[in-house]
């Protein structure tokens, strides 16, 4: 059974302010429209194995390195690589999502309160990256989906089946023939 990359994140990952509400029974703390969105926490940053900490700083490694833009930086080989995250202990320890889901910021106008800037606005639309707890000799690359999964230095893939010739896997060959058997073809 094929896991996602979200299986690997070192903490918990919270989609938006209601799912973090309805999952720990409190509310979420007020949105920082100075700071990008981070739906994850490290509760304690500076007693973890997941970082290290260099004077107010946690040192996060390894995460998917991420482009301005949201879009997976990639390698020489076209995969994706991972980083490492510099946080404040301070943001270490901060959730910070949009006031409520489906919401967007838009420059010019208030949102709870706040006139919103375009500097708000870029923040709105990233996402601090969770680190990830990878197994040893792993590394990302995209599973036939494009979607980002890890995988083992001998190609094994963890997070998705590995395709085999053609883009398909056995599986998905054995189903494509059992419906043309059933449609006759």
């Amino acid at each position: 059974m094929p896991k996602p990359l979200q299986d690997f994140y070192s903490f918990s990952v919270f989609a938006n302010r209601e799912f973090y509400k309805s999952k720990t029974g409190v509310e979420a703390p007020p949105w920082n429209p100075d700071k990008p969105l981070k739906h994850w926490a490290d509760e304690n940053p500076t007693n973890t194995e997941f970082d290290e900490i260099i004077g107010e700083f946690a040192i996060y490694k390894p995460v998917a390195a991420m482009l301005p833009n949201g879009r997976n930086r990639e390698g020489a080989d076209g995969q994706p690589v991972t980083g490492s995250l510099r946080l404040s202990v301070e943001d270490a320890k901060a959730y910070n999502f949009l006031p409520s889901r489906g919401v967007v910021p838009v420059a010019g106008q208030f949102l709870n309160g706040v006139a919103i800037t375009a500097a708000h606005v870029a923040n709105a639309a990233r996402t601090v990256q969770p680190p990830l707890n990878l197994p040893d000799g792993s590394r990302l690359g995209y599973s036939p989906g494009i979607q980002v999964v890890v995988l083992y230095a001998k190609g094994e893939t963890i997070g998705a089946p590995a395709p085999a010739s053609g883009g398909f896997t056995d599986a998905d060959r054995a189903m494509l023939q059992r419906i043309a058997a059933k449609v006759g073809a």
